[in-house]
């Protein structure tokens, strides 16, 4: 059984239930990837694929966004969105400054 007393949070995930971004995700990173002027913007079909097998993958590892490990959700996502990129498109590599910027938008508008 658990001890009621001893459980200090409870997450939920109600994206695409309760809760609809205004357009879809890889539309907003890809939108992202243009803005932070990366110097290869993965296409729409790239990014979608990059996403869903990334967010199943982070899911597994690090449930909880990070809750269970102890780091911020914040660290968690700048770890996804690296991982999207790189499932998206494995042979493209890019600078930590262009991965900043890129972060720093897609965090910023879902954030």
């Amino acid at each position: 059984t658990v001890d009621p007393y001893r459980i200090r949070a409870i997450s939920l995930d109600i994206t695409g239930t309760l809760l609809a971004t205004r357009e879809p995700v890889v539309k907003s990173y890809h939108d992202a990837a243009r803005w932070a002027r990366l110097s290869h913007v993965p296409s729409q079909d790239e990014l979608k694929r990059g996403f869903g097998a990334t967010y199943k993958e982070r899911n597994l590892e690090s449930p909880c966004f990070g809750g269970v490990e102890g780091i911020s959700g914040r660290e968690w996502w700048r770890e996804t969105v690296r991982r999207v990129l790189l499932h998206a498109n494995p042979e493209r590599t890019y600078t930590d400054e262009e991965f900043d910027r890129y972060f720093q938008r897609v965090y910023q508008h879902f954030g």
